[in-house]
């Protein structure tokens, strides 16, 4: 029974030559076509996952100055005239051992903080500037100088490195371990005659500027003053207009020294511009949600925990999207397929309607004939798919190199140097109104995969005889409604 099934299928494939042609050419494009979204999708998934490692994600410790403002306005008093009194700010403060505590979390790959002082110059003159950065005193830390300290943890964030406008032209860049160690520019160093080794002297002045007038020529009185000998370990250079020549950058627990005793605090200090760099942006809400039992009391302390995944969204937004275009096309590719097949056999079956009728007057079955139609439909599917092999990569490889160009076009080149940071870091970013801005330095994929896997074949014949057997539902129904009789009276 089954031989002799074979054999009228393959009589009736060879015979309805034409017929048999479209429907091959049908199944060749069909397979050609779900072939090259499945290697669109595994070239998407590769390369979202080597976003997912390079870049990270990132999420930002700051204060919450909506919560801040809401406070002042609430405490806004009438004074003795009945007018309104101005607004105070009170900043809370971020102590460093939170913030370490904080990335001490498994979903944390490094992270960044810094602080900001200033100081005057012990053993050598400081470059005489027109920046307002160069300012001679910080009222935030009641410190004078000319010099500008720059505390980071690592000269890997900062800035300038992280825009490629600064460069060290001698020496090596510091990190957390690196205490008492700085970096300093071309022009201080040219005009003091400072080379790498050499040590300079700091001094930082604690000074009273409550009733300090600017305008006067009496000087604001030192509350306190300590001299502090550092080690040059670099001299950088920038490409920057404006630029103050007079920053001195190191790591911050080495800036931490020139902060106030009070505001040292044993140690436990405040800083800013915190962000955290994670290992997998879509683990960055579980991070939140960790730190925040951790810390329960950070949204009443005025704190808040923001996500950035700007360089990630950059680098695979688009690649994603291409991910939802193959996604789109391979279930358009199957539905209409589905469809077409359908019709084909549909008029097919009508064509053949008194061979139907014939066979089953002999004794044949309704089940025999839909079997029969479901056999020829599989091996001239074997046949489209089997050809597809031979071009069904070359379909995919020119869709995976277009992939690849929108991507390197969306691109840019990673910082090949890390300075000493975890490589995988990836993506670069400066410090801006105490926030991590991204530059969106992203190394750029150059090596997708579409070559189509055993897998993939396998997957796509699966797809296909599945695809054969829905195509035959309707053209079935039509067989189990005929009747030999009346179909061979001409009434059907």
């Amino acid at each position: 029974m089954i031989k002799s099934m074979f054999k009228r299928a393959w009589l009736s494939i060879t015979r309805k030559f034409n017929k048999t042609v479209i429907l091959v050419i049908t199944m060749f494009v069909m397979a050609n076509l779900v072939l090259a979204s499945i290697a669109i999708k595994n070239a998407v998934n590769e390369s979202t996952e080597y976003a997912k490692e390079t870049l990270g994600s990132v999420v930002h410790l700051s204060v919450d100055m909506n919560k801040v403002r809401e406070e002042a306005m609430s405490k806004i008093d009438l004074n003795t005239n009945g007018e309104r009194m101005r607004m105070q700010l009170q900043r809370p403060i971020i102590y460093v051992e939170m913030v370490s505590s904080i990335a001490d979390s498994s979903y944390v790959k490094d992270f960044t903080y810094g602080i900001n002082a200033n100081a005057k110059e012990g053993n050598f003159i400081a470059v005489e500037t027109d920046n307002r950065s160069g300012m001679p005193f910080n009222l935030n830390n009641s410190f004078y100088g000319n010099i500008q300290i720059t505390g980071i943890n690592s000269y890997a964030f900062i800035n300038e490195v992280q825009n490629k406008s600064m460069e060290l032209i001698t020496g090596s860049y510091f990190d957390e371990n690196t205490n008492d160690k700085i970096i300093i520019s071309n022009e201080l160093a040219t005009n003091n005659n400072l080379k790498v080794g050499d040590k300079i002297k700091l001094i930082n002045e604690e000074i009273n500027f409550e009733n300090y007038n600017p305008r006067s020529d009496v000087e604001p009185e030192i509350l306190n003053s300590k001299e502090i000998e550092l080690e040059v370990i670099g001299i950088y250079d920038i490409n920057k207009d404006n630029f103050n020549a007079n920053v001195i950058y190191m790591n911050v627990e080495t800036a931490a020294k020139f902060l106030k005793d009070s505001d040292y605090n044993d140690g436990n200090y405040g800083v800013e511009n915190i962000s955290y760099f994670l290992n997998n942006p879509e683990k960055a809400e579980e991070f939140i949600k960790e730190t925040e039992n951790k810390y329960p009391s950070l949204s009443d302390d005025k704190l808040k925990l923001e996500i950035n995944n700007e360089d990630f969204d950059k680098m695979a937004g688009p690649i994603e999207q291409v991910g939802s275009f193959a996604d789109t096309l391979f279930w358009i590719v199957i539905i209409a397929s589905i469809l077409i097949i359908t019709l084909i056999i549909n008029n097919n079956i009508k064509d053949r309607k008194y061979e139907i009728g014939i066979l089953m007057s002999l004794g044949g079955t309704k089940l025999n004939m839909i079997t029969s139609f479901l056999l020829e439909l599989i091996i001239i599917c074997t046949v489209g798919f089997t050809l597809s092999i031979g071009t069904s990569y070359f379909v995919a490889d020119t869709m995976g190199k277009n992939l690849l160009e929108s991507q390197i076009k969306m691109s840019e080149e990673q910082t090949d140097n890390n300075y000493g940071r975890p490589t995988s870091r990836g993506g670069n970013f400066q410090f801006r109104n105490n926030k991590i801005m991204n530059n969106s330095n992203v190394e750029t994929i150059d090596n997708i995969d579409v070559t189509v896997s055993i897998n993939d074949y396998a997957i796509l014949f699966i797809i296909g005889y599945l695809v054969s057997g829905i195509a035959m539902i309707i053209p079935s129904i039509n067989i189990l409604k005929y009747e030999p009789k009346t179909i061979l009276t001409g009434r059907q």
